[in-house]
C-alpha cells in the first residue's frame, strides 16, 4: 500500500470507513465501495490537519462522518456532499479557513444534515442546496462569542458579535425559513458591503422561495455594493456570476472600468470582455465614449 492510497477499516455490519490516507493529493473523492464493500462512514480526523487538500466529495453512500474528520484542512476550499449523512459529528470543518463553498445534494429532505453543518462553525458559511425542484444559495455570515469580564461585579458577560447567528437561527431539523432569512438582510447590508453583496446575488441567482419583496430589496442593493462585489468576483474567476451580476444591476460605470482594468491586468480575458460590454453599454445609454483594452 502506498502513501497515495487511501485507508479504509471494515466495520462490524461488513461496510467500510474511511481512515485517511492519499497523502499528497488535492481532491479527495471518496468511492462509493471500495472492494466490494460499500464505504459507510468516514473515521473521525480521518483528514484532520491535511493542509494540501483543496476539494472533498463524499458520495450517497456515506451515511456517517467522525468528528474533526476534516479539521484544519487549511487550504480546503470546496467541499461536496449529499443528504444521505444521517450521522454529522463535532468538529468536521472547524478550522478550514478558506472553505468557500459546501454543495449539497438535497435528495432526502433531511434538513437535521444542514441544522447540525451550519451550527458546527461560526465561521462563514456559503451553501449551495441543489434540491428536485430548485437550487439555493445562501450564504451564513461569520460570528463570534465575544466574553468580557466584570471584575467589580464579579460575573462575566457574553455576548454575540456579528450577523452570522441570526442567520443561522433560520435553519431548522425540518427546513430553512427563506422569509427568516431575507428579513435579515437590512442589519448586513447596514455595515457589510461585500457580505451583503454576496447574500443578495446568490438570493438573485438562485431565487428559491424569494418574495418580490425580497427581491426588490436585493436589487436595490446591489449597485452600492458593486464596488466591494465586483473584485471579488474577479478574485474569485467567476465569470458566469459577473455576467449576471452586470446584466442584472445597473452597476456604476466607475466600477466597471476598475473591473476591466482588474480582470486585465490578472489577464482574466472573458471576464474583461464582459465588463467592457458592460461598460459600453452604458455609454450607449448614457452618451459616454466607450473605452478599449489598451486603456488599461
Amino acid at each position: 500500500m502506498t502513501d497515495t492510497e487511501l485507508h479504509y477499516q471494515i466495520l462490524p455490519d461488513g461496510t467500510a470507513a474511511l481512515k485517511g490516507g492519499g497523502a499528497g493529493r488535492k481532491r479527495i473523492v471518496i468511492p462509493e465501495s471500495v472492494s466490494g464493500m460499500t464505504v459507510s462512514a468516514i473515521a473521525s480526523h480521518a483528514f484532520a490537519d491535511r493542509g494540501e487538500i483543496t476539494e472533498i466529495t463524499v458520495p450517497p453512500a456515506v451515511r456517517e462522518i467522525g468528528s474533526y474528520a476534516f479539521y484544519h484542512c487549511e487550504s480546503l476550499r470546496k467541499l461536496y456532499l449529499t443528504d444521505s449523512i444521517e450521522t454529522y459529528a463535532d468538529g468536521v470543518i472547524r478550522m478550514c479557513p478558506s472553505l468557500a463553498r459546501i454543495e449539497i445534494r438535497m435528495d432526502r429532505g433531511n434538513w437535521r444534515l444542514i441544522k447540525d453543518l451550519t451550527g458546527d462553525s461560526e465561521a462563514e458559511l456559503d451553501l449551495c442546496l441543489r434540491m428536485p425542484d430548485g437550487t439555493a444559495e445562501l450564504l451564513f455570515p461569520g460570528y463570534y462569542n465575544e466574553i468580557r469580564e466584570d471584575t467589580r461585579a464579579r460575573a462575566i458577560h457574553q455576548s454575540i458579535v456579528g450577523a452570522g447567528y441570526t442567520y443561522r437561527q433560520c435553519v431548522t431539523r425540518k427546513g430553512i425559513d427563506y422569509a427568516q432569512y431575507d428579513a435579515a438582510f437590512p442589519r448586513i447590508a447596514q455595515v457589510d458591503l461585500l457580505t451583503g453583496g454576496r447574500i443578495a446575488l446568490g438570493r438573485l441567482y438562485s431565487p428559491y422561495f424569494l418574495s418580490e419583496k425580497a427581491e426588490v430589496a436585493y436589487r436595490e442593493f446591489l449597485p452600492q455594493a458593486s464596488c466591494e462585489l465586483l473584485p471579488w468576483l474577479i478574485s474569485e474567476r467567476d465569470a458566469e456570476k459577473i455576467r449576471f451580476l452586470v446584466r442584472e444591476a445597473d452597476v456604476p460605470r466607475e466600477v466597471l472600468e476598475d473591473g476591466a482594468g482588474r480582470a486585465s491586468d490578472a489577464r482574466l480575458t472573458e471576464i474583461c470582455g464582459i465588463l467592457m460590454d458592460a461598460a459600453g453599454q452604458r455609454d450607449h445609454d448614457g452618451g459616454m465614449e466607450t473605452f478599449s483594452l489598451e486603456d488599461f
